[in-house]
């Protein structure tokens, strides 16, 4: 079952690569089972994915990553708030998000080899997991959604997450919740729910 996965891994393993402590890989292995994207996936893959990861501490005000750099890692947060800014070509920069504990961030420049579209920001003390390249190229693939899908799955999931409704699911609920749910757009006007219907 994973023995392709794994031959996968090891050839595109980045060379100098250094392997998390085992306590820091149960840590991680344990992070990304709380993230909706990652909980369906087996736990050996699980362990994988978080052998080609590190915990990075950032102090308050340091960058994570900034707008218009190219991207090789994927992150998800431990813990802290973290904040999320654009900058225009007039100069003027703007918060548009705040990141909490559980949210990701950095998977567009990834998906589209493309540089970042926006700098994210530590506003307190915060710990993340940075997933390299190829454990996320791998990680979509075992996940079995296409790569235009995954970062409207991402999105999803942290407004699941974050909306009083559902913020009680665990992961793997919110997991099960929207692969059976789908999009659709609805023209301005369109009724959605009717007063007295079932």
């Amino acid at each position: 079952g994973l023995w392709w996965l794994y031959r996968g891994w090891q050839s595109r393993r980045p060379a100098k690569f250094e392997s998390p402590s085992p306590t820091e890989l149960d840590a991680i292995t344990q992070t990304l089972a709380e993230v909706p994207f990652f909980a369906p996936l087996p736990e050996e893959t699980l362990r994988l994915i978080a052998s080609e990861s590190e915990i990075v501490h950032l102090s308050p005000h340091a960058f994570a990553v900034r707008q218009d750099t190219m991207g090789d890692q994927f992150f998800i947060i431990r813990k802290g708030r973290m904040a999320v800014l654009r900058q225009y070509e007039s100069g003027r920069e703007e918060q548009v998000a705040e990141l909490l504990p559980g949210d990701v961030f950095g998977e567009m420049a990834l998906l589209m080899s493309s540089p970042r579209t926006a700098s994210v920001k530590a506003l307190s003390p915060v710990q993340v997991i940075s997933i390299s390249r190829s454990a996320f190229e791998n990680a979509v693939v075992a996940s079995g959604l296409r790569r235009e899908e995954v970062t409207v799955w991402l999105r999803l999931s942290q407004q699941l997450r974050h909306s009083y409704l559902f913020s009680e699911m665990s992961a793997n609920e919110v997991a099960h919740f929207l692969k059976r749910s789908e999009r659709r757009p609805v023209p301005a006007g369109d009724v959605l729910i009717q007063e007295g219907d079932v």
